[in-house]
This record gives structure tokens, sequence and C-alpha cells, in this order.
């Protein structure tokens, strides 16, 4: 589920946009005497920023797909391999002067036309990258399967199944004993992160994921500990990636209620995202010939770097896409409510009919407020 953030302003600001709106219609039609009409209370909508998921932006936006080899970034130039290669995660990666400024992406010839970047203040700056995708839903499924793979395949010394078993005893202790909010109900299957490919990912929700990282991390520098002498330099590396991880969530939920993260935490957490990426490229770089598919990494990984980059303006956990998401189940039974009674092809005319008065009501309160 996709979601573009409107701020909602008094009438007397941004007006521009709608007198726009209003000359793209033929004023005798419904649309042309509807537009730059006052939203409730004489309040209008602001276009803030665009959200969604990658293949939102690429289908509906026609902005670059995430899977290119060339230019798969919608915020920067970088590319899969060469000079610009999106893999380089140091912190002065070449990548990161070819970030957009507005003039270059207005005039660079090959841009997005789409209509909505014609809207004055509107442009690929306005795109606001989902954390929860690219990292709970991203990056962190391959990072923790990865992990998980390590242990009960490398790291443990008996079957598989048996290592995963101990694996998960540990990590409901640990869900106890520290209160942790989003919990895996089973984590004793190996089908939960093994592919019959040989790659890996983690199953599961974005908040059972987000909220697994420091079971894991307790977890790993446990069985690692358990080797004594036998600890290789690759395994003090993963403990620190998954340190790392930790700690970018731990600064986010510390100014959860921040729209943009104050100086010096923004300069913390994007060095902590740089040295994590930086991590699981080298853990990546070394299990390169294992016969497990292990650290993948991809453009998303990438896209967590310029989430780290503009910290310091928008706090990350304002633009993700939990919100919208917890918004589909409100849909879901409004829209059941909708359907009694109702013939399959009114159902959404009647769903519409009462989220608009809902709306109002609502918008009519904050006007009076």
């Amino acid at each position: 589920m996709v979601w573009n953030l409107v701020v909602l302003c008094r009438n007397t600001c941004v007006a521009e946009p709608f007198v726009l709106s209003r000359a793209r219609y033929d004023p005798f039609t419904p649309e042309g005497i509807k537009a730059g009409s006052f939203l409730a209370g004489g309040f209008r909508a602001c276009l803030w920023a665009l959200m969604g998921d990658l293949d939102y932006f690429a289908i509906v936006f026609g902005l670059p797909r995430w899977n290119l080899s060339v230019g798969p970034c919608s915020l920067c130039r970088c590319n899969k391999a060469g000079e610009f290669a999106f893999t380089n995660f140091a912190p002065n990666a070449p990548w990161v002067d070819t970030c957009w400024t507005v003039a270059e992406w207005f005039a660079w010839v090959n841009r997005s036309k789409h209509i909505i970047f014609s809207v004055p203040g509107v442009s690929v700056l306005s795109v606001m990258l989902d954390y929860m995708h690219l990292k709970y839903l991203g990056s962190d499924q391959y990072q923790f399967a990865s992990v998980f793979a390590l242990l009960v395949h490398r790291v443990m010394p008996g079957t598989p199944q048996e290592n995963l078993d101990s694996c998960w005893e540990f990590i409901q202790d640990f869900y106890r004993q520290h209160g942790t909010n989003y919990r895996y109900q089973y984590l004793n299957k190996l089908t939960m992160f093994m592919r019959k490919n040989g790659h890996v990912k983690l199953r599961g929700k974005a908040g059972e994921i987000k909220d697994l990282g420091p079971a894991l991390l307790a977890l790993w520098e446990a069985k690692i500990k358990d080797l004594g002498p036998a600890q290789l330099d690759i395994h003090r590396v993963i403990a620190l990636m998954l340190k790392l991880n930790v700690k970018m969530e731990k600064i986010l939920t510390e100014h959860k209620h921040l729209n943009a993260l104050p100086k010096s935490e923004a300069k913390t957490f994007a060095a902590a995202a740089f040295g994590m990426a930086q991590c699981m490229s080298e853990a990546a770089e070394h299990y390169l010939t294992d016969d497990i598919k292990m650290f993948d990494i991809t453009a998303k990984l990438h896209m967590i770097m310029h989430c780290a980059l503009l910290a310091e303006h928008i706090n990350p956990r304002l633009v993700w896409c939990f919100t919208g998401e917890d918004m589909m189940k409100q849909y879901s039974t409004l829209v059941g409510a909708s359907a009694r009674g109702t013939p399959g092809t009114l159902v959404a005319r009647k769903c519409i009919i009462k989220l608009r008065l809902a709306m109002h009501l609502q918008f009519q309160r904050m006007g009076e407020e």
C-alpha cells in the first residue's frame, strides 16, 4: 500500500497550485467546477511528500526501477558497478556527490515527465523513500536470514534443526526478559529463512523483523563466544554489523516524535548506517563462494544510506509506510461495513461517501480547534 502525504493548510496558503489545477479542466465540467474550491472549514491540501514503495514510484511516477544496472536510484546517479557503484558504502563514496539538486534534475532530459512534477515546489526531492520497505522488508530480511543460516549451518555443532530449536528457545527467553513488543510467534522452521535455490531471506512482518534485531545480536554474541579461540575475524565483523543495526533503531525510537533528527544524532545515525552497510558488504564478499547465498546486497541497502543522509532534515519514521499499512485495516473495516446489503457494483461508491463524511467531521473539528 502507498500513500502521498498531504498537509492541510488554511485557505490563505498554497493558492497557486489550485489555479493551475483549475486550468487543466474544462470549466463547465464537474471537475472544472470543483477545482480550486475549499476543503473542510477553509483548509486546502498541500502536497508535502511522495511516499510509497519502489514499485509504486516506478510504475506510477515513471521514476527509475530499483533493479536497473544503470541509474537504479531516484535520488542520485549511482550505478550497480563502476566508479559510482551503489555498493560502495564509504561515507565519501563517489555516488554521494551525484545526488540530485532541483535544478539539475529538471534539466535532465530523461527525468520523469509525470504531471505531478509540474506542481510548484514538487520535484524528485519530494520523493520520500520508505524506510520500512527498504530496511525491515528489504535489507534486514537478507541480513538476519544470513545470520541464522550461519548459526545453524556453520557455527553451532548440532544438526541444522537442532541448532534452530536452540536459537528459538534463546530468542523466546530474550523476548520475555526484555518485554519485546512485536514478537515472532514461531521461528523454529528452516523454511522461515532458507530457500530451495540456496539463497536466504527471512519471512515475517515488518514489526517482527524490526524488533528481532536486539535478540539476534544477543544470540550471535552468545554463540560465537562458545567458539572460544575458534572465532573468526568475520564473526566479529558480523557482530559489529548487528550492533550498528540495533544502534540505528535505538536512535529512531528515542526520537520518534521529532520531524527530523537533531544534527548530532543525525550524524551518529548516518555513521551507523554506513558502518552497518560496510560490514554487511564485507560479509557478503567473505561468503561469496559459499554454497549458501548469504548477505545479498541490493539497491535497497543503498537507499537506506539516502534515508540516513537526509535524517537531519526528515526523520525516517515520519515517512515510513507503517502508518499507511495501519490505514489499510481501517479501510478494510469501512469496506466491510459498506458491503453489507449493497450490490457489488455500488460498494465503492458507498465506501467513498462514508469516508467523505467521516473526513468532513474530522476536518470540521480541526477547524474549530
